[in-house]
């Protein structure tokens, strides 16, 4: 097993080189428009986002992707032709219409050159199994992983490029499930206080980030000794949805359970595969 010096660099390279952030522009503004997860479930490979999040950047010709943990000040070049993918999508978004119950979910996946470039920068994507039993793991910490559009420094911008400075974020917090909705299962997260990090107005662009189960354990002799081994890395949700203010800014973002991604997932890529 992998062993990492800190808990913060196992989460940026279990997590954080998991997560993507789709980075639109329009008429020289570049802005985040939504998260996603890197996945490999079966034999195909690619994004797992939200639905309403496909339908967002399926309307542009061309969408960046922004990978993390990136260093600080690097130029990511990486772009979808949007032309060239295919999103299979479970969803019942629509315009101004604000569905909390879901479904909202979507998959695009990845092959050939874009795959590989993506592969060299991140090494292996998530591999997603099929049991659902993460509500048994005691102590795992729940963390949702994404991009938050209010966060996003201003664009800079020369002769030859605009760029955008793009912060991820990993929130720990607290998760509980509500009530099933259109036959869907979904939990719910509430970002844990932490006076170091300020709290999230809104959480726009957060959207298709996803929710994890992550626990590392601090080895007390040997070699090793306070360095962190992790035992504990799941995918276990999709967020999709956040609540109204409650009066004194905690909002909780709704997410789609593994359950429900599996499921998803097993119709999407078993029409994808050829």
């Amino acid at each position: 097993m992998t062993i990492y010096p800190t808990l913060e660099q196992a989460m940026d390279v279990l997590i954080g080189s998991r997560t993507v952030s789709f980075v639109e522009c329009l008429q020289q503004e570049l802005r985040s428009c939504g998260s996603g997860t890197l996945v490999t479930f079966g034999s195909v490979s690619g994004i797992l986002t939200a639905g309403h999040v496909w339908h967002h950047i399926a309307t542009n010709e061309s969408i960046g992707l922004c990978l993390f943990p990136p260093r600080q000040k690097q130029y990511q070049g990486l772009s979808l032709d949007m032309s060239e993918c295919r999103g299979n999508v479970h969803s019942n978004y629509a315009p101004n219409n604000d569905e909390e119950c879901g479904p909202d979910l979507a998959f695009i996946p990845l092959y050939g050159e874009k795959l590989s470039e993506i592969e060299a920068k991140v090494g292996s994507f998530y591999r997603l199994r099929g049991s659902c039993d993460y509500l048994h793991e005691g102590s795992a910490q729940n963390i949702l992983s994404g991009s938050i559009a209010e966060q996003d420094l201003p664009v800079e911008r020369s002769e030859r490029r605009c760029t955008i400075n793009i912060n991820g974020r990993m929130s720990v917090g607290e998760i509980a499930t509500v009530r099933a909705c259109h036959d869907l299962s979904r939990v719910k997260f509430q970002e844990s206080i932490d006076p170091d990090f300020p709290p999230v107005a809104t959480w726009g662009g957060m959207s298709g980030g996803g929710l994890w189960k992550f626990r590392a354990q601090q080895l007390k002799s040997g070699k090793g000794a306070g360095k962190f081994e992790v035992d504990t890395l799941r995918l276990i949700g999709v967020a999709y949805w956040q609540s109204p203010s409650d009066g004194v800014g905690v909002r909780h973002i709704h997410c789609h359970n593994e359950r429900d991604i599996v499921d998803f997932l097993n119709v999407s890529t078993s029409e994808t595969q050829f």
